[in-house]
C-alpha cells in the first residue's frame, strides 16, 4: 500500500509540474511577437556593451541589473536583435523558477501530517 501511495503522490506531483507548465506557456504564448518596450530600448538596442560577450564583466559591474545585462549579452550572441529569443530566454527562466520554487514547497510541506476531514 505504501508503495502504491508514492506511485500516486508522483504522480500527482509530475500533472502538478505540467499544469505549472502549462500556465507559463499560456501566460507567455502571446509575446513572442511583441517588439522591444520600454527600457527595452535603452538596455539592449542602444547599449553597444550588449553587443559582446566579452564586455560581460563590465555589465556586471556598472549595472543595477547585472544579471540581466548578462542574460542580454548572452541573449545578443544567439538572438541578435530577433526579439522571439528574448522572450523565450525569458519563459525558461520563469519556468524554471516556478518549477523550483514549487519543488521546494512541495519537500518543505509533504512531512507535514495531512489534516483530516470535519464530518
Amino acid at each position: 500500500m505504501n508503495s502504491l501511495r508514492k506511485q500516486s503522490t508522483r504522480a500527482m506531483g509530475m500533472l502538478s509540474g505540467l499544469v505549472l507548465i502549462g500556465a507559463g506557456l499560456a501566460a507567455y504564448a502571446n509575446t513572442f511577437d511583441v517588439p522591444f518596450l520600454f527600457d527595452d530600448m535603452s538596455r539592449i538596442v542602444e547599449e553597444p556593451a550588449v553587443r559582446s560577450l566579452s564586455t560581460i564583466p563590465e555589465l556586471m559591474a556598472r549595472s543595477n541589473r547585472p544579471l540581466a545585462m548578462a542574460s542580454f549579452a548572452l541573449n545578443h550572441a544567439l538572438h541578435g536583435y530577433r526579439v522571439w529569443g528574448y522572450h523565450a530566454t525569458n519563459l525558461l527562466i520563469h519556468l524554471a523558477s516556478g518549477l523550483l520554487l514549487w519543488a521546494v514547497l512541495r519537500r518543505t510541506f509533504e512531512h507535514l501530517p495531512h489534516t483530516t476531514r470535519m464530518t
